[in-house]
Parts: C-alpha cells; structure tokens; sequence
C-alpha cells in the first residue's frame, strides 16, 4: 500500500495490481472531535447512491457495432507502435479489483487484460487516449469519497480510544511505523491507526461510519467496471455474449448492513 497525500489526510491506495488484504492505515487530523462517523457516511451513500446510475441495458448489447478503428493513415500498426508493445497482457481478477481498487486502476492495466480483450485485439492511440478520459472523471469522484470515507475512518478511531475500545502495541523506542510494515500484534486488525510510539489497532465492524463508506467506494467501482465493459464491447474485443457475462458479475448494489 502506498500513502497519498491528499487534503491533509494520509489516503491509502492499493497500487498493486492484484489486491490483497491491506489494513487500512488511518492518519488523526490536527483537531478530531470523537464522534461517530456513520451519520457522516450515511449522508455521503445517499448523495452517491441517488445519482449513481449502474444500471446497464443489457438489450442494448445486442445492437452495439463495434466502433471502427482509426482511419488515420499516420497511425502505427500495433508492430510499429512501442507504446503498445511495451503494455503487458494481464490476467489479474478483474471484477474484484475494479470494484475494490477502481481509484487506482490504469487504462494500460485494462487495454490488454484477458477478459476485456481475449484475442489481443489492437487498440490504436485516440482508443487508448478515450478510455484513459472515460477513467479521469469517476476517479476524481472516487478520490473525493476516499478522502472522506478517511475523515470518518479518524473520527470513529478517535471515538474507539476515548472508549480504551482499540487494541494497542507500542513500538520499540526509535521504530518509525510504515505503511505494509505491522507489528506482528496488528495480525487480524483491518483499521491501524498511530500516534506517536503507540499503534492502535480495530477491526470494521466496530466502526460502521467506514464499512459504510467502504461500501459506497465499491458501488462506484461496480459502476465504473460496468462503463469499461461497454466501452470495451463496443471497441469490438469482446462480443456481446462475453460483455454480458463480465456485467452479470457485478449487477446488485450494494447494501449496507453495519459490517
């Protein structure tokens, strides 16, 4: 995991490209009042969750023709494009990812993955640039709501250690604390937070306010996955059968029962 700066809020991003089970390392603001977040997060699901429309036709599938390729006579051919040949085939799991991580998703980790593009279709350079513009909005919206779901995430922290309600370990004298660094007491927790030598350690199912906002994030990142699927169908590298399998994955929002 790695540490973005963001607002004065330390915002953990997986920059992996297969996620795995990361804490959530949650960095206390100058001035936190201990309150709890979850009617913070319920007022941030409501907004995102009226206007999000994840929603797809799955008739519409059916008429989509496959847009044409560029017909720019100075493009390259995919032999002679280095940019195209330096993009590595992946195969990492792709519906969990999007939906977990889609902050942290990259056109180049999508243009070639073997579920979006089976048979290696090539996508020349104003393809590329589309898809990487389709991504910039929905991930400024998603880093908008992972820095709030960090706000709540400190908040609910600092509520837990008025109530001596975290576990906690203090580090050897000189020990600097890093993110994907734990002490070995951290095993099990999923919310880590540090002040000073001591690092105070819960699980999310004590913090609501989070799990809610954990919840929205991976709403946005169904919806997001559901607008690569259609740009990739109609770009012509999966057909509609396979798009409608990939969409079948993902459809049912997301509910939200505390945990």
């Amino acid at each position: 995991m790695a540490l973005v700066a963001l607002s004065g809020i330390a915002v953990g991003v997986w920059l992996a490209r297969i996620p795995r089970p990361t804490p959530l390392v949650v960095t206390p603001g100058d001035a936190i009042v201990p309150t709890s977040g979850t009617g913070d997060a319920e007022a941030l699901a409501t907004a995102v969750l009226s206007s999000a429309n994840s929603t797809v036709d799955y008739d519409s599938l059916e008429s989509f023709e496959p847009n044409a390729q560029s017909t720019n006579e100075h493009a390259p051919s995919p032999e002679s494009d280095a940019e195209w040949q330096a993009i590595r085939v992946q195969r990492y799991p792709l519906t969990r990812y999007i939906i977990t991580s889609a902050v942290a998703v990259t056109a180049n980790s999508l243009f070639r993955h073997e579920m979006l593009n089976p048979r290696d279709v090539y996508l020349p350079p104003d393809k590329r640039r589309e898809l990487e513009g389709l991504l910039r909005g929905p991930q400024r919206e998603l880093l908008n709501i992972l820095r709030v779901r960090h706000e709540i995430a400190a908040k609910e922290m600092a509520e837990l250690r008025a109530k001596s309600g975290t576990a906690t370990v203090t580090l050897p004298r000189g020990t600097r604390f890093r993110s994907g660094v734990l002490p070995p007491e951290a095993s099990g927790y999923n919310m880590i937070q540090t002040i000073g030598d001591t690092v105070h350690m819960a699980n999310r199912d004590m913090m609501p306010g989070s799990s809610l906002g954990e919840a929205v994030m991976h709403e946005k990142g169904r919806e997001l996955l559901g607008l690569i699927v259609v740009w990739f169908c109609r770009e012509g590298t999966i057909t509609s059968e396979e798009a409608k399998q990939l969409l079948s994955n993902i459809q049912g929002r997301v509910t939200w029962d505390g945990k």
